[in-house]
């Protein structure tokens, strides 16, 4: 799946940048790659034998189940009162949990999200718990903090019509309700509520490597070394960053800028081989796209031409291993346009 157009472009880039830019170069030699994988400590990853996904089923997003080992896939949980509005999984894909919501919309210009409740999915005994009736709001946001699971959501304050409650709630892996805060907002004299978003992670587990963004361009940065090996020319973000065990490969995305109504454009997955320094893929979706990767696998979301599907490929032997359609789209941890 390498493709020859992209190592043209990158060798091209790459020339002038050596010309104009003394401290930044384009490949390690020999030696120093040997000497730096082996300060390289590599992070154990639990090899998956199976793994969920969100898809569309009897008119509402679903959980559905995938087999690795003979590349099959089923539905394995579905309602059909309810709309699977993000999946989680944890790092470690030792636990999992989704929500879900009766209704979304919008109303007078506002968006609503109604009927919310929260499940856990255990990965390896398949079994789905419902842990809370969480209710009607406005926004709500989920992500993992360390290992807990924090959900971020408002809604009208009930005594003060001009009021918006922030409701922060906290879980521990296993599904307990560890804390949970109410702060209100005046949204007409003061602001609109804004959630806490952790920051990305750029740098590698073992702390040997970094990415960095610097103008138009996208570098490695290796520990204690100021020189930048150049991976790709771009004015997008990085938004997410993940490494391969023994961190030979780097897989990331990249986001264009928000347009003038605010919503986030198209967004481009890259692979790049640190050990073969070339850039293996990249792939651009007009969604933002989520991925996870275990052990030589990435597995990826995309939307091209209205279609949304799901891509398993393998990134040590450089080979697309499997695409998952399912009838009216499916992702990995939100569906476009929920």
């Amino acid at each position: 799946m390498k493709h020859n157009s992209v190592r043209f472009r990158n060798i091209f880039i790459i020339s002038a940048i050596l010309v104009s830019v003394s401290c930044e170069r384009t490949s390690l030699e020999d030696g120093d790659m040997l000497n730096y994988r082996s300060e390289t400590k590599s992070i154990p990853s639990k090899k998956l034998d199976h793994f969920f996904f969100i898809g569309s089923y009897g008119g509402q997003f679903s959980i559905y189940k995938f087999e690795l080992n003979d590349n099959s896939y089923q539905i394995f949980w579905y309602s059909p009162k309810e709309t699977v509005v993000k999946y989680l999984y944890s790092r470690d894909f030792k636990y999992a949990f989704f929500l879900t919501a009766r209704k979304i919309g919008t109303d007078r210009g506002l968006s609503f999200i109604s009927g919310i409740k929260l499940y856990r999915l255990d990965p390896e005994q398949l079994i789905v718990e419902e842990l809370s009736n969480i209710g009607d709001a406005i926004q709500i946001f989920i992500q993992w903090t360390g290992m807990n699971l924090n959900i971020q959501f408002t809604r009208f304050n009930l005594q003060i019509a001009s009021y918006i409650d922030k409701i922060n709630q906290l879980y521990s892996p296993f599904g307990k309700l560890l804390k949970e805060d109410n702060e209100a907002f005046d949204f007409i004299n003061d602001h609109y509520p804004q959630f806490d978003i952790g920051k990305v992670s750029l740098t590698s587990p073992s702390g040997n490597f970094e990415v960095i963004q610097s103008a138009d361009s996208i570098f490695l940065k290796i520990a204690y070394d100021e020189q930048k090996i150049f991976i790709d020319s771009t004015s997008e973000s990085v938004s997410k960053v993940k490494w391969s065990n023994s961190e030979d490969y780097i897989i990331f995305t990249v986001i264009n800028k928000k347009d003038v109504k605010g919503k986030i454009g198209s967004s481009r997955l890259l692979v790049y081989n640190l050990r073969d320094q070339i850039l293996e893929i990249d792939v651009e979706s007009t969604e933002q796209i989520d991925f996870i990767i275990t052990d030589d696998l990435v597995i990826y979301e995309r939307e091209s031409n209205f279609e949304s599907y799901l891509t398993v490929y393998n990134f040590e032997k450089d080979k697309e291993m499997y695409r998952i359609n399912v009838k009216g789209g499916c992702a990995l941890s939100t569906m476009p346009g929920v």
